[in-house]
């Protein structure tokens, strides 16, 4: 298990190497303590799973050092293996590499103190958060002649630039991209913080079945000390979804400020799951609004061919949870139950977008737990 792991992409391996060499012969740390994908002897093997490789060696690194550069931010796997140091909260050494400036940094590295590869007093820091975190050294005079070589060599060593590459090609790399950060996520993430979440279950139910919706609408409120990146959800029907193409999802949010991305991540003939993305992540002091709506042709088929249905919904975070009803004019809900704390009588309420309609508050601070509903009119 390696001691350092050089983050880097492998379009930069002439500068990995060059970072390697710096610090096994100025830092004193052995060559089988530093791993860097890209150099001769530590590839990773064919058949290897990625997560599986990065979680495993990050977890066991005491240090990542991150090669910051144009093709570091165009590489899926660099930008996971930001996530997942992040993630497992893994020290972190970011080398800024010209042309990139401190405007350049995006995602979960922004923000974080940076040093740059090509100024010196940075260099001594990188030796002392080795000597710190490894008790590697070697002689000063060694580092110093070894760092002026370091120096000297890195004006010649070429940082290849952005590419261009056809649209239909950036998008297929951005799919992967999203499946890997789910994958990467799935694997490694822990919330690095709390939040609580206000969530109002609107069901809409179509007389004819064409056009039966789930909306959710959630305020998510970080109130720990941390950041809040991504949440994740499901739905499900107790009957196949007739047709998977014209069911769709859409997340809008009320901040113009935070762009939010779903990603479906898993799906079966009457389950689908998404993992929601909040860019920049949420942060405590600023509350975010969105919405989730489904559209699933025939989700209320048994309810409208029996007049009796059962349907579950999962409390997962603390907050207030209200439930909304959305009829055909023709229809009156005659009875809804639900696990205890028991619930009361609906109140006929007129919704800005859905109009009249029947509305249950569930109240705050539900227990964490799945809630099953039996419905009949």
């Amino acid at each position: 298990m390696a001691k350092i792991f050089v983050s880097h992409a492998h379009r930069d391996q002439e500068l990995a190497r060059a970072v390697a060499n710096l610090l096994q012969l100025g830092c004193g740390v052995a060559n089988e303590d530093i791993l860097a994908t890209s150099l001769e002897g530590k590839k990773i093997a064919p058949g290897t799973r990625f997560n599986e490789f990065l979680q495993d060696e990050l977890q066991g690194a005491p240090l990542v050092v991150q090669l910051l550069t144009p093709a570091f931010y165009e590489s899926a796997f660099c930008l996971c293996e930001a996530g997942a140091a992040w993630a497992l909260e893994v020290r972190t050494f970011p080398l800024l590499v010209p042309p990139l400036e401190y405007e350049n940094v995006r995602g979960v590295i922004e923000g974080a103190h940076l040093a740059k590869i090509d100024v010196q007093p940075d260099l001594d820091t990188l030796r002392d958060t080795v000597e710190e975190v490894l008790g590697d050294k070697a002689p000063t005079a060694e580092w110093n002649t070894h760092r002026s070589s370091f120096l000297a060599a890195l004006a010649g060593i070429e940082i290849p630039a952005v590419s261009r590459v056809p649209a239909g090609d950036f998008e297929a790399a951005r799919s992967e991209l999203e499946a890997l950060r789910y994958a990467l996520d799935v694997a490694t993430f822990r919330p690095a913080t709390e939040y609580d979440e206000d969530c109002e279950y609107v069901w809409i139910v179509d007389g004819e079945g064409d056009d039966d919706q789930m909306v959710w609408r959630r305020t998510t409120r970080v109130t720990g000390a941390g950041l809040l990146p991504w949440r994740r959800f499901a739905m499900g029907a107790s009957t196949p979804a007739p047709s998977r193409a014209t069911m769709d999802v859409r997340v809008e949010t009320g901040d113009e400020n935070v762009k939010v991305e779903a990603l479906r991540i898993a799906e079966s003939p009457t389950r689908v799951e998404y993992a929601v993305f909040f860019e920049p992540s949420i942060r405590a002091g600023q509350p975010v609004q969105w919405t989730v709506r489904f559209r699933w042709p025939g989700f209320w088929n048994v309810l409208r061919e029996t007049g009796r249905d059962t349907t579950e919904f999962r409390v997962r975070t603390a907050g207030h949870h209200k439930l909304r009803m959305v009829l055909p004019p023709a229809w009156a809900v005659t009875r809804y139950e639900r696990r205890s704390p028991a619930v009361g009588a609906a109140d006929i309420d007129v919704d800005e977008e859905f109009g009249q309609s029947l509305l249950w508050d569930l109240g705050a601070d539900l227990p964490l737990e799945t809630y099953r509903a039996e419905i009949q009119r």
